[in-house]
Order: structure tokens, then sequence, then C-alpha cells
């Protein structure tokens, strides 16, 4: 690579740096995406810079040269340079003579581009530094020298050792502990669609902290030591080392596509690093092949680590490893218990290999243990027999089936049982979905992943105790534990959350096909066909419970009904409502919010009425009232504003208290003519009720003004009284950071639907405002999601509206475009279910034609498709010129 400080130059220092910089990284990146070796790339950028630093130290400290050693620490000192990560540096000096030229030089880098992690240090105070400071001592333990002073440069590495003799064991104890914190804190998993390439679980940096541990005892901190010094076995080695090279092939592009250091694989631009390290195919198989490879490095390397913390390699002395088999709890003739762990007994002779290791897993969920690294290894390594035999085993079916049966910590011993291999063996169709990538838009885990998460999600909602109002406000898992408790049988729960997501790894629709499969395994499994014939509807209708309460109307005639001869039987209800619970807050953090909980409680309640009276309950205002707080005048104007709206979901939604609130609503509007807006606290959310007139556009303007103020809408219910009043419903959540009460946003919707009824002030400009003022900066941007939209035009889910569809990437702004396009249409829009789950929104919008009947000309379907698709894939003018950036999907 050639050395730009050989290049003549008459810019200024900064720029001619920057110059250098910009055509180092040029080359690197050439380098990088014509394949060559990782180590290469990274230790030919480090090479590159070597040579910028030298000459920049030769004209601007030439002079003190011999006062002054610039040394490579940390990751530039090992030589692992990544294009954008930082440059860290040690400026050594004697005295203080020499610190106004190295600010200067110091000045001069970080103008020129570099990011630097830099220090000035004597040689006390990298003593000093190392000694208070084990945690990061690291950073100069790895060095290399750069130019100036190879006296203070022998001097230091005579510091380092003696660093390395007096705190070997404390440094070497500090970085196995945070290894321990990374490899078992809860929570922590590899199987997540967005990782953090360093300093996520067995990511570089746990590789790292084995190479500084290894070192520190041993002197072995390369990969090349290793394999000379022979204390592990070459292929765990090679193992090791090939994931490291993969994370920084990955960092380095994720570093180019972004153009500044980012160590976190995002999902928006996943698909761009996967095209550019060479993965082929479709945008999904691009990415999901990338993610397959990202897995499979990272399964490799926790499997090490996890095995080289729990054996003697790790340095263990001798008393510790007499210990265990002194003090250990014989359990069965080949397993121990030792320090909350099972391990094998040696030696072992264990007949019936298949049906022991079952047993295995039975006795860590009955002790509420956990299986040792070294014994899974020892099961993993039984399971390259492939004549052992899981699947047909009488005796390990019927463990299996225990083990489900009694739960307690089931979630835990699956994960177990998945990580050894033993559950692929016992259903070989899990392993469709080990490592699947599902950007679905909301899952932040893999299938597998969020499969076994569910099992563990109902351990905790098992766990719960009942409700105690001592305690404060309850759960949604002490909510759920109720009905869990009334569930007889949980057998069939369980397995449908094994199964639910089987389908995924099958091609097709992954209800049906998971269905499918979901009754090959009962039946090999041996279960009776009352179990079996739960599991397939378990199975098969796994998402549509969620689906009715986000997205239907449920207050229309016929839909709890059908609903609840879909489910046929209160247990079969109870089942599906923990399931849908389960599966959506098991998808990832914020999926599942109170919201949602209120929708979905709301058909639980209405349904199981249904099947319990073979009907919908009747609303009965006059009865309703009567039972409330509300005086005999108050009543009678609640039923006259209820006689107005014509809707019997808002009696049956509403309370009476709140249907008094909203009667002064419209009282003061037909009393002042202003809008009026209400507020409304509810667990979780915040109702905002607006009184206006009812008029075209009104919808779309309302969705604005939220927007506006920064508040996401969750959900909404359209009401339109006899007399002309509009009366619009919003759940919605706060959705920026910054701090401004409730109160205060709700002051300023009041002021700024003013604006608008006065012609003061339209939607666009408030947006507009909002984005240059008060929320995003211009280098805000929005995700781009992995598909592009899709809109359906139904005509079956209601009797009265036709039913559009949306469903896209979400956004700020989007409920906006889609309510303004369905003006721009034409369209009467009745009602509105939002629905936002991660990065994906579906919303459903209730319309009629001009003349209240359906819409049914194909030509008109067709047009409304284009619309909206256009709409969802291109912001309005207003959220463009406000500064929100977009990236446009290539797919």
């Amino acid at each position: 690579m050639p050395n730009p400080a050989e290049l003549p130059s008459n810019s200024p220092p900064s720029e001619s740096l920057q110059a250098d910089l910009d055509r180092f990284l040029d080359v690197t990146r050439e380098r990088h995406r014509h394949g060559e070796d990782a180590f290469k790339v990274c230790g030919g950028l480090s090479d590159g810079i070597d040579g910028i630093l030298k000459q920049m130290f030769v004209e601007e400290l030439g002079d003190v040269a011999e006062d002054v050693a610039l040394i490579a620490v940390g990751g530039y000192g090992r030589r692992e340079m990544c294009p954008y990560s930082d440059v860290d540096l040690l400026f050594l000096r004697e005295s203080e003579a020499v610190d106004g030229k190295i600010k200067r030089v110091i000045r001069l880098l970080w103008d020129g581009g570099f990011d630097l992690g830099h220090s000035v240090r004597t040689l006390a105070d990298c003593y000093k530094f190392m000694s208070d400071d084990v945690v990061t001592a690291s950073t100069l333990m790895e060095n290399r020298f750069l130019c100036g002073s190879e006296r203070l440069y022998a001097k230091f590495g005579a510091v380092v050792n003696k660093y390395r003799k007096k705190w070997k064991e404390p440094f070497a104890t500090v970085k196995f502990e945070q290894l321990r914190e990374s490899l078992y804190s809860p929570g922590r998993t590899i199987y997540l669609l967005e990782p953090h390439i360093k300093e996520g679980l067995a990511g570089l940096r746990d590789i790292q902290r084995f190479l500084w541990i290894e070192n520190m005892r041993r002197g072995h901190g390369t990969f090349a030591a290793f394999r000379k010094a022979g204390v592990f076995r070459e292929e765990r080695i090679a193992v090791l080392e090939d994931a490291y090279r993969f994370y920084l092939r990955v960092r380095c592009e994720n570093h180019f596509v972004h153009k500044r250091k980012q160590d976190i694989l995002e999902a928006d631009l996943a698909l761009d690093v996967a095209r550019n390290l060479g993965y082929e195919g479709s945008a999904r198989e691009c990415v999901e092949g990338m993610m397959a490879d990202y897995y499979r490095h990272s399964r490799n390397t926790y499997r090490f680590l996890r095995y080289y913390h729990e054996t003697g390699t790790q340095g263990r002395k001798f008393v510790g490893k007499l210990a265990r088999k002194i003090f250990a709890t014989q359990v069965k003739p080949y397993l121990v218990l030792y320090k909350n762990r099972l391990y094998l007994r040696e030696p072992a002779e264990v007949e019936n290999l298949a049906e022991e290791i079952l047993q295995i897993f039975l006795r860590e969920q009955e002790l509420d243990v956990r299986v040792s690294e070294s014994l899974c290894e020892w099961i993993r390594h039984q399971l390259l027999d492939e004549e052992l035999d899981f699947s047909r085993s009488t005796v390990v079916r019927t463990a299996f089936l225990k083990i489900l049966r009694q739960g307690g910590n089931t979630g835990r011993v699956l994960k177990t049982m998945h990580k050894t291999g033993v559950l692929d063996r016992i259903i070989p169709e899990f392993q469709k979905i080990d490592g699947l990538v599902n950007f679905g838009g909301h899952h932040h885990f893999t299938v597998d992943e969020h499969t076994l998460r569910t099992l563990e999600k109902l351990d905790a909602v098992d766990k719960a105790s009942e409700y105690d109002p001592s305690q404060g406000l309850p759960t949604d898992d002490h909510l759920f534990h109720r009905v869990l408790m009334e569930i007889e049988d949980r057998l069939p729960l369980r397995l449908a959350l094994i199964l639910h997501d089987i389908g995924k790894g099958i091609p097709g629709d992954h209800s049906v096909s998971g269905s499918n499969a979901a009754v090959v395994i009962c039946e090999r499994l041996g279960l009776p066909e009352e179990t079996l014939e739960t599991v397939e509807f378990l199975v098969y209708r796994h998402l549509r419970m969620h689906r009715i309460s986000d997205r239907q109307d449920f207050t229309e005639p016929g839909v709890v009904e059908s609903f609840a001869r879909l489910c046929g039987t209160e247990e079969r209800l109870r089942m599906l409502y923990v399931l849908t619970y389960i599966d959506i807050s098991s998808v990832g953090p914020g999926t599942w919010t109170s919201w949602k909980g209120a929708q979905l409680a709301e058909l639980f309640d209405q349904t199981l009425a249904c099947l319990r009276t073979g009907s919908v309950p009747q609303i009965d205002l006059d009865g309703i009232l009567r039972h409330s707080e509300l005086g005999e005048e108050e009543s009678a104007r609640v039923k006259e504003h209820c006689e107005q709206l014509g809707s019997p979901g808002y009696v049956r939604e509403i309370v009476p208290e709140r249907m008094l609130e909203h009667v002064e609503l419209v009282d003061r509007f037909l009393e002042t003519g202003q809008s009026q807006v209400g507020h409304h606290e509810c667990a979780g959310y915040h109702e905002v009720i607006f009184c206006t007139s009812d008029r075209p556009h009104l919808f779309s303007d309302l969705t604005g003004v939220l927007l506006s103020e920064g508040l996401n809408v969750l959900g909404a219910r359209i009401l339109s009284r006899n007399d002309g009043v509009a009366l619009d419903l919003f759940h919605v959540a706060v959705s920026d950071k910054i701090s401004i009460p409730i109160e205060a946003r709700i002051k300023n919707l009041r002021r700024k639907i003013e604006q608008i009824d006065s012609k003061v002030a339209v939607v666009e400009d408030l947006i507009r405002q909002w984005l240059h003022q008060n929320r995003y900066s211009r280098n805000h941007r929005a995700p781009r999601p992995l598909y592009g939209p899709s809109v359906k035009v139904r005509n079956d889910i209601s009797e009265e509206c036709t039913v559009v569809e949306v469903n896209a990437g979400d956004r700020p702004g989007l409920l906006h475009d889609e309510a303004g396009a369905i003006n721009r249409l034409g369209l009467d829009l009745r009602s509105a279910k939002i629905s936002t789950v991660g990065t994906r929104a579906r919303d459903m919008f209730y319309v009629v034609e001009q003349d209240g009947l359906k819409v049914t000309n194909p030509a008109r379907i067709t047009l409304i498709k284009q619309e909206l698709v256009t709409r969802a894939n291109s912001p309005g003018a207003a959220l463009l010129q406000g500064g929100l950036l977009f990236r446009n999907s290539d797919l």
C-alpha cells in the first residue's frame, strides 16, 4: 500500500491529512470488497495509518523525538484497525515541556479526520493507570512502537512487564469475571436480528477477553501462539479464529456502509452489508445467508467460551478440580451435581444412551439446576452417532412429554436440549428453524430463539403469584396467571408454543404448513386425538385472535359470534388468549403494549360471554345507566348522546362516566362553535378526544396535528352524530424523548386545532415546524424496511364497509399520509384500526364510497391500491421538507 506521506502536497496540514486518510480508506475498501483476508485488510489499514502518523511525527515533533515515543495501543496496537474505528495512541513523554507540541499534533489529527482515542502520559502515569483500572489495562498491554524515542519505549516495555508480574492474577480474574457476566447474564442471546458485532454475546470483545486472559497467564495472546503451544485442540482454535475473522470482515463492511464507526448490524442496512460481502440471491436470501453464517460463528464461539469457562483450561488450580470430585453429589451412577450444575462422572459408562440423555434433562428440571457446558459437550459428541434413536423411542417420548407436563422451568430445559441438538433429534422439524432469520418487521430474534423464549415466558406466567393489591398495579403476567390457572391440561399449550412457528421453515403459509407438521409430530409423540386436535387448532389459529383485536372492528355484528364458533370451547379460548399474549410479548422489547392488552382483553371477555350464553349479550343502555353513578339528568343527557351516535360499539366500550365527559365536550362545542380537545389517562397510553364539525379531511388533519406534537397513534375510533358533530377518539403514546408533559401537549393540540379551524395554519406547516424545531435532527432517518408496502382491499370482513389493509414499514407521518390518500380518493372513512409492531405498521381503514356503498369496481380497487402503495413509499412534502430523511428501498 503506498505511503501518502511520500506524496507532495501544498495543502494545509489538516486537508492533506484528510486526503491521505480518504485515499487509504478507498484502497482498503477495494481490497476488502475483493475478498482479501480480514486480518490482512485491517493490518494494511493499520500500516497505512502508521505511515501518516510517522510523517506527522517527523514534521511536528522531530526536534523533540528523543523526549517522546508515539505508541499504537488497543485495537490499533493489535493491527486490527477497522475503517472508522478510533485510532488509539499513547504519547509517552518524560516531562510536560513537550505538551504544547503534542497538543498541536492532536489538534491537526482531529482536524484531519482522525477519530482519536489518545492519552499523554509519563511512565509513572502508565503504571498508575494500569494499576488503578484493571478493566482497561489491556489497552496499554497491546502496543506497538511507531516512532520517536526507542529508549522511552524500552522503558515502557519494562513497565508493562512489571505490571504483568505483579497484576497477573487480578487482571486475569477481572477479565474472567467480565467474560462470565457476558456469557451468563440473563436475557443475553446470540440470536438477535440486530447483533452488536463488538460487544454482543460471543462477539469480538468476548474473544478478546479470552485472548487477554491467556496472554496474561500463559503468554499466548495470538491464534498462532495457541497453535504452537498446543494448550487447546487445533480445531477449537481454528473455529475461534474463523469467527474472529468473520466478525472483522462484517465489521469493516458495516463501517463502510454507514461511513462511520457503527458496530450494530442494523436490520435496515443488513441487505447492503450482505450484498457487499458477496451474498447472492433475493433480498431475503442475501440477508438470511449472512445472518446464518453470523449465528454459526457466534454459536461456535459461545460453546467454546462456555466450555473454557467451566473447565480447567482457563487456569483453574488443582485444588479447584479436586474440590468438585470431593464435594459433588451423585445424582445417577454416571451423573454428579456440583455448585448447581450437572457434570458427567468420570469414568462414565452409560447404557440405553438416548433414554439416559433424556433423564439428564429431567433431572435438570426436577432439581432446578443447570447442565454444565462440559456435559453439553459430551451430549453433542454422543449425537454424532446418527443411529442413536430419539424420535421413535417410547421411553424418550414419555420423558419428553413429562418435561412438558411438569412445567416450572420447561423453557430453560428446552433451550439446553436445543443447544445440545437433542430437541432437534426428538422433533427433526425444529432443525429447519434453527437460526432462521424472520424479517417480518417486528422480530428481534431468530425463529428458534423466539420460540424457546415463549416457553420461558409461559414459565414466568405460571410462576406469577395471585395479584396482591398491596404490591401496586398488577403486571400483565399477574393478569394472565389467573387465566392460565383455569386451563386444566397445559400440555397442548406448551406443544403449540414449541410448534407455532415451525412452519416458517417450510414453504407456504406458516400457519398452514405449521399445523400440518404439528399433526405429524403429535402423532409421532403418541398423543391422543383430542390433544392432537387442540394443538393443531392452536398452531393453525395462533395469529387469529391478535388479528381480530388489532385489525377488525369486533363491535360489528357477527365478529365475536364467528370467533366464538371458531374457538368452540372456553378451554381453547383461554389457551389461544394466553398463547397470543406470550407470542407477542416474546417477539422483542416494546411489541406488547397496554393498548394491545386492552383490545385483546375486550375480545376475550366478549367471546367468553358469547360461549357461555350462546350470543353476545345485548346492550342494555338503560340498565347500564341505572347501575352507574350518574344522576337522572346526567343519564338522560348520555342516553340522548348515544342515540345521536347510533353506535352499539360505543355503548359497549365506553363507561357512562366517560360518556358524560364526551357529552360535555359536545355541549361546549355546540355552545362556542370552537373545536374541543379532551384527554384521558390510561394504563400505558393516553386517550385524546376531538370534538368538532364533521367534514372532509378531518381524520387526516387530526392525525397530522397529533404527529406535530410527537404523539404516535395506537388506535382510533371515528364517530359521527346525527347532528353533524364528529367525536374522534385516538389512543396515543408519546413517540419522542422530549420532556414535555402530556398536559402541555394537549394544550398545544387545542391551539393548533384552533389555528386550522380559523385557517391561520395548515397541518403541513405544523408538521414542518415540529420537525425543524423540536423533535428530529436532519441526520435522523426513517428505517428502511426489508420489503415494501402491500395493500389489500377486502369486502368480506365488514357487512357495511370495504376494508383497506395497508402493510408497510412504519415511519413518522405514515398514518397522516395514508389518511390524506384516502381523502384524495374520495372515500368516506367510517372507522380505522391502527396497529404497529416493531418496524411494521398494519393499518385497517373501514371505508365506503360517497353514496354509502362498498367499493366493488375493479378499476377503483386497483387505483386505491396504487395510491396507498405510492403514499407509503413516498412521504408527504411536509415530512421531507421538515428534515426527516428516508431511505428508498431497492427491493
